[in-house]
């Protein structure tokens, strides 16, 4: 009987460890709320990472605009910018989403060598311009010309 309850305990272990991001899928019955936390997840691959998620009812289009402040930490402009990619082509598959807010945060360097986490990239889409984009084949670094709002901390641009 101590035999099947440590294999028990065994497998289960190994079944969350062997969880990873790839695994975490978005249910139907999923409230909205969750499912762009998933969506998010995905991306961040920890729940620490998302610092902020806020929901503003669009009155006007009639839906709901996501504003999701991430934790990027380390990575460079173009991870950043693929993640960004997407985490936009899953929120625009949600009916009810009509804008999208990112917000990275990043660590930089200053002049003396100390470490900061501070605002590294701002990008927002309306659902509008997100429906005229071919996400297969979309270039990242066109965000800063289609975006419908576009910012980056002189220490990502290049």
């Amino acid at each position: 009987m101590k035999k099947k309850g440590l294999l028990l305990l065994l497998a289960l272990v190994l079944l969350l460890v062997g969880c990873s991001d790839d695994e975490i899928t978005i249910n139907e019955d999923d409230s909205f709320e969750t499912k762009v936390q998933k969506i998010a997840l995905k991306e961040v691959h920890n729940e620490e990472n998302i610092i902020e998620t806020t929901f503003t009812e669009d009155i006007i289009n009639d839906g709901q605009i996501v504003r999701l402040e991430l934790n990027g930490g380390d990575k460079g402009r173009m991870t950043l910018l693929d993640k960004s990619k997407n985490i936009f082509e899953k929120m625009f598959d949600l009916a009810e989403v009509t804008e999208v807010q990112l917000l990275w945060k990043g660590d930089t360097v200053d002049q003396y060598g100390k470490k900061h986490n501070e605002n590294a990239l701002k990008i927002m889409l309306k659902k509008e311009t997100a429906d005229k984009i071919g996400w297969d084949l979309f270039d990242i670094n066109k965000f800063e010309d289609i975006s419908d709002s576009y910012w980056i901390n002189r220490a990502y641009e290049h």
